[in-house]
């Protein structure tokens, strides 16, 4: 996936890097956490580089415990005002009404962390040094509802 979106964000200036080790593996829904990824990115693109001209994103991923794995999603932009922070994950909410913007992409991840994954996604972030979104999920997803595994599990 992170294939896919390269092309793009060098367009923009933006590098987007992966740190994930060989043999990782996991049994969840590969379309959810594509999503999550993916929206991250984006949110970044559109949100951690406004008035710079380059950047940096990262995604990482490492097992954190027997039973678990993180994923990072991490940018170097202008970081999120605190005033901001504790506001970013709710529905409707955003800073660029008037450019386009739904404020639906992080209430959608956070939706998807919580009710899909089972985990937990924090975000730390620092102005002018940037963002750093942590996902926690199982390595094995629990049973999901019969319309979760239809819609994430086409895979």
């Amino acid at each position: 996936m992170l294939e896919t979106v390269r092309p793009e964000f060098r367009k923009a200036s933006i590098v987007v890097r992966k740190d994930c080790p060989a043999g990782l593996q996991m049994e969840s829904y590969p379309s959810a956490i594509d999503q999550i990824i993916l929206n991250l990115l984006q949110n970044a693109k559109i949100h951690a580089f406004a008035g710079r001209k380059s950047g940096t994103i990262s995604v990482r991923a490492f097992k954190l415990s027997e039973k678990t794995i993180c994923i990072e999603v991490a940018d170097d932009g202008v970081g999120i005002p605190e005033e901001f922070r504790e506001r970013i994950f709710e529905p409707f909410w955003s800073t660029r009404w008037n450019s386009g913007g739904s404020g639906l992409g992080l209430s959608v991840v956070a939706n998807v962390v919580n009710r899909v994954l089972m985990g937990e996604i924090t975000v730390n972030s620092v102005l002018d040094e940037g963002t750093t979104f942590r996902i926690v999920v199982p390595i094995t997803a629990s049973q999901a509802s019969i319309a979760t595994d239809v819609q994430y599990n086409a895979d």
